[in-house]
């Protein structure tokens, strides 16, 4: 559509707060264009105001408001986008991260009944966000494997995972199950199918009786949305732990993903959703803090209760 259109080149209603402001900001501006290699049918009006609008929160931000402890653990693992991030070498941080998996196999998939693919009812860590979070990619980095080119597929259109698939891990001595999950939000397919998706969810979440965690993939340049705030409350009845973990974090400058860390803990705290662990951050790409989600995973596994019963 015309407005679509218009919202893509960056001259859409989604600039009304910044304009009435002064005019939007060169961040603005970033954020609330297609990127590189992304699909016109993969991001709507929608998604590029929500972009616009967490970039402004990001500006609004004041020093004193960032964590420092957040500043260093990016300085130590090295996120975010440095001068010269495309020339970056993610070799090693990908061996430490095949070192950490020692087996990987597919359980199968299914969209009505995922949680009976578990057969020998291991522990599961479920991957779960919006489309074109970034689900597959990390699947794939977590896996030790290339972003673009690893067990799960990746495709430069949003919601192209069209069931829930299960891959048995074995992380030392640790045996877990991940799960991906279809994405919520813009995708390929029909609103129908779409929906349809998000009743899988919904029903994986309500009867798994071996899901430890869910991690909420949020892309770091768009922070937490409606329906992740769904999916939180979804799990919050059930007792089950929910991690927010910010993708794409090499899109980022540090400071900028350290500001983008500090909105989203602040919006946690808005919706006194202060139960959930602070966010992680990680970068798929690179595969920068893989290695600090992997201990997430087996502390979940090997602490986190099973999760209550019905809800």
């Amino acid at each position: 559509s015309t407005m679509a259109v218009t919202s893509f080149l960056g001259r859409g209603s989604m600039f009304r707060a910044s304009q009435s402001r002064g005019g939007p900001t060169a961040r603005c501006m970033l954020f609330s264009t297609l990127r590189r290699l992304e699909r016109i049918d993969s991001v709507n009006d929608e998604v590029l105001r929500e972009r616009t609008v967490h970039a402004e929160r990001i500006e609004e931000i004041k020093e004193d408001e960032v964590d420092q402890r957040v500043v260093d653990q990016i300085a130590g693992i090295k996120l975010g986008r440095n001068k010269g991030w495309s020339n970056q070498k993610s070799v090693f941080a990908r061996q430490a991260a095949r070192g950490a998996v020692t087996q990987v196999k597919s359980l199968g998939r299914s969209l009505d009944n995922a949680a009976q693919q578990n057969i020998g009812q291991l522990p599961e860590i479920a991957l779960a966000g919006y489309s074109n979070s970034g689900k597959s990619s990390l699947l794939n980095a977590l896996t030790g494997l290339p972003a673009q080119r690893g067990i799960a597929s990746v495709d430069a259109r949003a919601g192209w995972t069209e069931s829930i698939f299960l891959f048995q891990a074995t992380v030392g001595d640790t045996k877990l199950v991940l799960v991906d999950t279809p994405g919520y939000g813009v995708a390929i397919a029909s609103d129908w199918t779409a929906k349809k998706w998000r009743r899988s969810i919904a029903k994986y979440i309500d009867s798994s009786t071996q899901l430890r965690c869910v991690f909420l993939l949020v892309d770091c340049t768009r922070g937490l949305c409606e329906l992740d705030w769904q999916l939180i409350k979804r799990a919050e009845r059930r007792k089950i732990a929910c991690q927010v973990v910010l993708t794409k974090a090499d899109l980022l400058s540090p400071n900028d993903l350290a500001r983008s860390h500090a909105v989203v803990t602040a919006n946690l705290r808005e919706h006194e959703a202060i139960r959930h662990p602070q966010p992680v951050m990680v970068s798929a790409n690179f595969t920068q803090g893989v290695k600090q989600l992997w201990a997430l995973a087996r502390h979940h596994v090997l602490v986190t209760p099973k999760p209550e019963e019905g809800g």
